[in-house]
């Protein structure tokens, strides 16, 4: 099943507990109106959506949703970006994203020799700048396969 059709089940579902007729138009509007997002956080504010929302969520809905929880991934990122800049040598294992957006904040060594104290000052709003697209890049490139042709080169 892919994506598409993921966020199509899952506007089905909702349908269901909703109990509300959601018509093939109305998923392709919907498919339509929140393609730019991940696919994936669509799915998982559709489930909160289920949880918080007392009708049928609408798209703004859904995307305030993905917002929310966009903005604890990057929180998430930011964390263990933050715990790899002390490690010296052998740093955890960080997803491309994260290196990419470490890389672009001008690598560890530079994020290295900034104190502890002035990383959240100086580079927490950058790396959420830098971490984004990095991070849709990335998850674009997982699901077209790229991701798996890196490992195999």
């Amino acid at each position: 099943m892919s994506s598409t059709n993921t966020v199509m089940a899952a506007l089905l579902a909702a349908g269901v507990a909703y109990r509300v007729d959601v018509t093939e138009k109305q998923l392709r509007l919907y498919d339509r109106l929140l393609a730019d997002l991940d696919q994936a956080r669509v799915v998982k504010a559709i489930g909160e959506c289920l949880k918080t929302c007392r009708y049928f969520p609408t798209v703004a809905e859904i995307r305030e949703q993905c917002g929310e929880s966009e903005a604890a991934a990057i929180e998430t990122a930011w964390q263990r970006v933050k715990a790899a800049i002390g490690c010296h040598g052998l740093r955890p294992q960080l997803t491309p994203a994260e290196n990419e957006a470490a890389r672009l904040l001008g690598g560890w060594s530079m994020l290295g020799a900034i104190e502890e104290a002035w990383l959240d000052v100086r580079l927490r709003a950058r790396f959420a700048d830098v971490y984004q697209p990095t991070a849709r890049a990335a998850e674009i490139d997982r699901q077209l396969g790229f991701a798996d042709l890196e490992r195999l080169t």
